[in-house]
């Protein structure tokens, strides 16, 4: 069975309370925590695409311009049929 929660948090929450298996980005992990473990899994590949969502009508602040920007650019972009962008 999979169940796939959508934070962090959420994920260390239930992987603790029901002693499930997970697999988290190591950024997650606190190393000074010893209530998990992190194991090698020779030749798992994992990708997960990012996505940034905009509303048309809303005006960006210069700071989250930039941070667009810059995501954009070091990322690439490609435009949905939505008119969204799919980094």
């Amino acid at each position: 069975m999979v169940i796939r929660l959508g934070h962090a948090a959420s994920m260390l929450k239930a992987v603790r309370a029901h002693r499930w298996v997970t697999l988290l980005p190591t950024y997650v992990l606190d190393a000074d925590d010893d209530s998990l473990r992190m194991i090698d899994v020779e030749g798992l590949d994992l990708h997960e695409p990012v996505v940034m969502v905009r509303r048309r009508d809303h005006v960006l602040s210069r700071f989250q311009e930039i941070a667009h920007e810059r995501l954009t650019a070091a990322l690439g972009s490609t435009t949905d049929n939505r008119g969204g962008n799919a980094v």
